[in-house]
């Protein structure tokens, strides 16, 4: 493996490279917000709603998770040798096909059910013919995350990059003329059209790097694509899961309160995860296949988890505290004043935020190694069990303010608990970041939110600030010792220099030739 210093400007890059894809996403879909609701109106927004919200709930069951597994199974493969490049394309092969046969199976269900679906979504028949035609993208979305899995897998981060800029900008440059020309009628259209040009790109690189076979029988694609079957099934368990304890959440909050308080857990869960959400999706996206590919080699993957902890951290804690010390600001521009109460909410699963940045390099560990029973007892059976337990315990105890409390007593039992039992089983520590670095920042963020609950707004505020700016310091400095940024710059203009000396001798050699 590489340097720590160097493995820790990798992994910054990456997340920079993906945070910067997830800023472009955002962005385009507020423009492509504003004019989709000037061209279709309340009705149009209302009817494409619909749509999406039952097209990508059958993408999940369809897909069956095998796009995320398909990363832990072909990341690991070498492909130094003649025999392992050809097992990467039999095993590339056969997920592809094993996701061809789901995604037509997906298809056949939304053409059957069409009918169904318009009833059941609508109150009537005048959109069957719509959902007929939606399993058409349901395919192509299918099979576009294979695609893009099978980029990930390799760490073709650049391509997969320019997936996540190619998919914001089709959604802009396809739907918005479409809508303009056809209206409402423009909807289904649109959505076949994005999810073809965005499976298009991914699929030509694919090609290009020579990803794939044609001569694998059938059989040989069940030996091959099993694991990526099972392990995939399992995450979308995993998933349902949390659905259904998402679900039994609120109905326990309803019973134990009222409605109001389900709408204060819902709106505190959404401007927390818009909040760290990101971050933690730019950070999987290149980490989640470089720990997979060291599955077979426990010493680099011990440093790489390692590294990845401490960069997590590092990050987050700065995003935490200006979490907590703008958290009515916030509620204010994302939601309404109407939900002020949820300001201490909010601050205290800020620092809940912290506990799941420690946990996220270590929740991965199972999934990467495709330990698929300890990744189901863990993440599905325990994770979900234990959430709904404490934080429904918290809420009857304290109310609304209990779930914050909930959540981060959650969140410490993954940290000392959960990761703790994997660890020992993985046999990867990191123990030594937990005190020297986990534990301090800890503080520091609950000292922040700790003083906004102070009677005095000047000792609340001044605190909260000046917790918040010398955390922020301290991660920076960090973040600037890990990377070696001096080093790193000096090294860059050395190199351009040299670049230029090179073509100038070349541009001399030329005319002299001349």
């Amino acid at each position: 493996m590489a340097s720590l210093t160097s493995l820790n400007r990798s992994l910054l890059k990456g997340t920079a490279l993906f945070g910067g894809t997830q800023m472009v996403n955002m962005l385009t879909a507020v423009v492509r917000g504003k004019l989709v609701a000037a061209l279709l109106g309340t009705v149009g927004m209302g009817i494409s709603s619909i749509y999406m919200s039952t097209l990508l709930p059958l993408q999940q069951f369809f897909s069956m998770g095998i796009a995320t597994a398909i990363v832990s199974v072909v990341a690991g493969i070498s492909t130094e040798t003649a025999e392992g490049a050809r097992d990467l394309k039999e095993r590339i092969e056969a997920c592809r096909r094993v996701l061809l046969i789901l995604s037509l199976a997906g298809m056949t269900f939304m053409m059957l059910s069409a009918l169904w679906l318009s009833r059941f979504s609508f109150g009537d028949d005048t959109h069957t013919k719509a959902y007929a035609l939606l399993g058409i993208a349901l395919v192509f979305l299918i099979m576009e995350g294979g695609e893009t899995a099978f980029l990930q897998s390799r760490r073709f981060m650049k391509e997969v990059a320019m997936r996540n800029v190619i998919s914001a900008f089709a959604g802009l440059l396809i739907s918005v003329p479409l809508y303009w020309w056809l209206g409402i009628e423009g909807i289904v259209p649109a959505i076949i059209g994005c999810a073809v040009v965005v499976w298009i790109y991914p699929r030509l690189m694919n090609l290009n790097y020579g990803l794939g076979c044609r001569t694998l029988s059938w059989k040989r694609t069940w030996n091959l694509g099993r694991n990526a079957i099972m392990l995939g099934f399992l995450l979308m368990v995993a998933a349902m899961l949390g659905n259904v304890t998402s679900y039994f959440l609120n109905v326990g909050i309803r019973e134990l309160g009222s409605l109001s308080d389900v709408g204060l857990y819902q709106a505190s869960n959404t401007i927390t995860g818009q909040y760290v959400g990101m971050v933690f999706a730019a950070m999987a996206t290149d980490y989640f296949p470089r720990l997979s590919a060291l599955k077979h080699d426990n010493k680099e993957a011990t440093a790489l988890v390692r590294q990845e902890f401490e960069l997590v951290l590092l990050i987050m804690a700065p995003i935490v505290v200006v979490l907590i010390v703008t958290a009515p600001l916030l509620i204010r521009v994302l939601l309404t004043e109407e939900f002020l109460p949820l300001t201490s909410v909010i601050r205290i699963i800020g620092v809940s935020l912290l506990c799941k940045a420690a946990y996220f390099p270590i929740g991965y560990i199972s999934l990467a190694y495709g330990r698929k029973r300890f990744f189901f007892w863990t993440e599905a059976v325990w994770d979900n069990v234990k959430n709904f337990c404490v934080i429904l315990g918290f809420y009857y105890l304290w109310d609304i303010e209990g779930i914050g409390w909930g959540m981060l007593v959650s969140g410490l039992i993954d940290v000392f608990v959960t990761s703790s039992v994997t660890q020992w089983v993985f046999g990867i520590s990191v123990q030594r970041q937990m005190f020297r670095m986990f534990l301090p920042l800890l503080a520091g963020v609950s000292v922040c939110a700790a003083l906004s609950f102070c009677d005095s707004p000047w000792l609340s505020w001044g605190g909260m600030i000046a917790s918040a700016v010398l955390v922020s310091l301290v991660c920076l400095k960090g973040l600037m010792q890990r990377v070696n940024l001096k080093e790193w710059l000096s090294h860059r203009k050395a190199r351009k220099a040299a670049d230029e000396a090179t073509a100038g001798e070349d541009d001399a050699t030329t005319t002299g030739e001349a």
